[in-house]
């Protein structure tokens, strides 16, 4: 096969397939705009290189014949996805800019279609470009389809394509304006420029299983490989190099897995390469090495499997190199619980029945709410491994995990790296049998008391006067006691919307910060407004605190026939306080004994047995931040 290749002569007797196992579209704007300034700064009789393509017969050399009589052979692409999926989308803009124009147009538009976009088999049209599963519906019904389909984008992926199509064509409706008369030349010289004069460098693979070794003698063009990926293409760069057999069977369990991953990650909602890094990271921090300064990516899974430390144990390597890749897989279900709890298919081994369901889910929300979960998740995910049917059992660990998060983190106010290192440790030293879920359990449990001893924690909770209003958790906190007093009613208030309002939007204090009507001078001391004023006793959520002002307790307590009173809200704290007749220094201490009393029952932790420890040095907190997408239970990626 000739190396050097135009577009054309690329398409030429070739259907081209996307693996599962390869990312989505991921080209944005920035690369197809590089696209088009390569096009438009092609001199006459000047050729182009743009790039390389890697493809290996799905098939073998088997061939298949349309209904025009044409032959073709599919290949996988390997490489150069991104490339070819974007000149395709470009192909079919252009088609339809040469039917626009109309005339002697429309009989190059429907060449073009012929030799890129598609062509038919037994009177049914096929795509001479299969994406993977994800967005190949997608694609043939709003990209290359005569008309495009009303369904709208449902992933990343599949809106980059939708976007891209709209960027090249918004370039030639510009470009219409700007050629006037001359816009038909103007298409094809374009045209030719494309299809003849962009060159690819495409390397023929013969084995799955020899893929990896193109990416590790060749420079990637494009879109930067994602650490994932490299991961993938060195697990198949060793599957090549195996001298004891089992390569091909290994390398179609690594695409199998990556498929699985891609797939999975995509409907969990994490699209960012963020998130395919911390899978790989938990997975090392669980299953190889606990500590975080070891983890320098796909270097570390390079220099753990290296040929030349296996060299005579190619059999070992092979089966270590498996071993890898289902933990891996394994690893990525786990994560994808974590991380998208609500999720189709979510906890699947561990749904006993509709209550487990139930407090698997809610657990795992306040778990993502909280923030500051990082540290917990490669321990979670051992915990799924190691026994991935016993429910009970997991979410004991989570609800221990979302106190230390709340004690330590939150309560506290330690650094959210405090603790980090010795609980990742506690994930290895289960992952590896050398402790048991109760002994891991109990150690976490001692680790928390360590930070947060209940003495400390109580005597906290129970100090009136103290800032609770400027307080980071006091949101959750809220929420958490709203949730309380529902008993397992909907809650009208959304967590995001909760999140995305400001504090002084949706935190109400009863007794208002500006309280000088009669109804609060008459009632309050100034010490005791002193003291209650930002207390836990003294405020509450809702939805508008505009409309409560400064206004006496009468008023915002008002009828359940008026608007805009706590009497009438939708929110179960409101309605709460709705049903004190006076708000008054008394009734305050009342609400605040109440909500203590619940707070030190709600994040409660029994005392553990005199453990004897060792507490590791943390990572520095910056490079931990650098690692840590955020997460929350609405949705990946949104802030907390």
């Amino acid at each position: 096969m000739q190396h050097l290749q135009s577009i054309e002569e690329i398409f030429q007797r070739k259907l081209f397939k996307i693996p599962d196992y390869q990312r989505g579209y991921a080209w944005e704007k920035d690369q197809w705009q590089d696209l088009i300034e390569d096009i438009e700064l092609m001199e006459e009789g000047q050729e182009h290189y743009t790039g390389t393509l890697v493809i290996h017969a799905a098939k073998g050399e088997v061939e298949v014949t349309d209904d025009d009589g044409d032959n073709y052979i599919e290949y996988e692409v390997v490489d150069g996805q991104q490339r070819l999926t974007t000149i395709t989308i470009l192909m079919r803009v252009l088609a339809r800019e040469f039917l626009r124009v109309g005339g002697k147009a429309n009989q190059l538009a429907q060449g073009i279609k012929k030799k890129f976009i598609s062509t038919t088999f037994d009177g049914a049209s096929k795509s001479r470009l299969t994406l993977n599963r994800d967005t190949h519906e997608f694609f043939l019904r709003n990209i290359i389809a005569e008309k495009s389909g009303v369904s709208g984008a449902e992933i990343m992926s599949a809106q980059r394509l939708l976007d891209a199509q709209r960027f090249f064509t918004e370039y030639f409706i510009q470009q219409a304006n700007i050629q006037g008369d001359q816009y038909a030349e103007w298409l094809r010289k374009v045209y030719t420029k494309v299809s003849s004069r962009m060159k690819l460098t495409v390397y023929l693979v013969p084995r799955a299983s020899e893929v990896g070794v193109i990416f590790e003698v060749m420079n990637n063009r494009g879109k930067q490989l994602t650490e994932m990926e490299k991961v993938k293409n060195y697990l198949l760069y060793l599957s090549s190099k195996l001298t004891c057999g089992g390569g091909d069977d290994l390398a179609c369990d690594i695409n199998a897995t990556w498929t699985y991953i891609f797939e999975s990650l995509m409907a969990a909602k994490a699209f960012s390469s963020d998130h395919e890094n911390q899978l790989l990271r938990n997975n090392w921090l669980m299953s190889v090495d606990y500590q975080p300064k070891n983890w320098s990516g796909s270097n570390s899974v390079k220099k753990h499997f290296s040929l030349r430390d296996y060299q005579g144990r190619h059999q070992q390597l092979r089966d270590d190199v498996r071993e890898y890749v289902g933990v891996l897989k394994d690893s990525c279900t786990a994560y994808c619980d974590i991380i998208a709890p609500r999720r189709a298919g979510a906890f699947s081994r561990l749904l006993d029945d509709q209550a487990t369901a139930r407090k698997l889910i809610e657990m795992t929300d306040k778990f993502l709410r909280i923030g500051a979960v990082a540290s917990f998740v490669p321990l979670l995910m051992v915990v799924r491994l190691r026994y991935p049917d016993q429910s009970s059992l997991y979410l004991e660990y989570l609800e221990l995990c979302e106190k230390f998060a709340f004690r330590v983190f939150r309560f506290a106010e330690k650094r959210s790296n405090t603790g980090q290192t010795t609980l990742f440790r506690f994930g290895y030293e289960l992952f590896t049998g050398s402790v048991n879920a109760q002994a891991c359990y109990d150690n976490l449990r001692g680790l928390l008391l360590y930070y947060a001893p209940t003495t400390h924690f109580v005597a906290t909770v129970g100090k009136i006067g103290e800032d609770w209003y400027n307080w980071y958790g006091l949101k959750y906190l809220l929420y958490e006691y709203e949730l309380h007093l529902a008993k397992h009613k909907p809650v009208k208030m959304d967590w995001i919307t909760l999140q995305k309002k400001d504090k002084q939007d949706t935190i109400e204090h009863i007794l208002p910060q500006t309280p000088t009507r009669d109804y609060w001078t008459s009632r309050w001391t100034t010490e005791q407004i002193k003291a209650a004023l930002n207390d836990i006793g003294n405020l509450a959520l809702t939805f508008d605190n505009s409309v409560y002002g400064n206004k006496g307790f009468d008023e915002k307590r008002g009828d359940v026939l008026v608007p805009n009173c706590y009497a009438n809200s939708m929110i179960f704290m409101e309605k709460e306080v709705a049903r004190c007749s006076e708000w008054t220094y008394e009734t305050y201490l009342k609400r605040r004994e109440r909500m203590v009393r619940w707070m030190t029952e709600r994040w409660h932790v029994s005392d553990a047995k005199q453990l004897d420890i060792h507490i590791e040095e943390d990572a520095d907190i910056d490079a931990i931040a650098e690692e840590s997408p955020e997460m929350s239970s609405e949705g990946v990626g949104a802030s907390l």
